[in-house]
C-alpha cells in the first residue's frame, strides 16, 4: 500500500516539475492540446520569421495578403515593424512568439540544397 502511495506522489511531482515538457510532447506526438488560450489574450494573430533575404516576398506578398485582402484582415507582427528597439532580438522574437495566436516560419530552399539533393 505504501509503495502505491510513493508512486504516485513521484509520479504527481514529475508531472507538476516536469508539465510543459508533458504538454510538448503530447502536442507534438498526439495533436492534444493541454492549454487552449481565449482569442482576447493574444495581441497578433500570426508572427512572421523570415531570413532577410525573404524581405520582398514578406513585404509584398504575404502581409498584402494577410492585412488587407484577407476578410477580416489579420494583425501581424513583423519583426521589422514591431520588434522594440534597443531590446535583445530574443527577448523580442519570445514576445512575439508568446503574444501571437501562431507562427508562420517562412523558409526557402536554397540553390546550396538543390544541388546537394540532387548529388544525393
Amino acid at each position: 500500500m505504501s509503495l502505491i502511495v510513493l508512486i504516485v506522489i513521484v509520479s504527481m511531482i514529475a508531472m507538476i516539475c516536469y508539465r510543459q515538457e508533458i504538454a510538448i510532447i503530447l502536442s507534438a506526438k498526439y495533436g492534444f492540446r493541454v492549454r487552449k488560450f481565449k482569442e482576447e489574450e493574444r495581441d497578433f494573430d500570426a508572427f512572421i520569421a523570415y531570413s532577410v533575404e525573404d524581405i520582398a516576398f514578406v513585404k509584398n506578398e504575404l502581409l498584402n495578403r494577410l492585412e488587407t485582402l484577407a476578410d477580416p484582415p489579420f494583425n501581424v507582427c513583423i519583426h521589422h515593424r514591431d520588434f522594440v528597439i534597443g531590446d535583445w532580438i530574443a527577448n523580442n522574437i519570445i514576445k512575439a512568439v508568446t503574444d501571437s495566436k501562431r507562427t508562420i516560419i517562412v523558409l526557402r530552399i536554397s540553390e546550396f540544397y538543390r544541388q546537394s539533393m540532387v548529388s544525393i
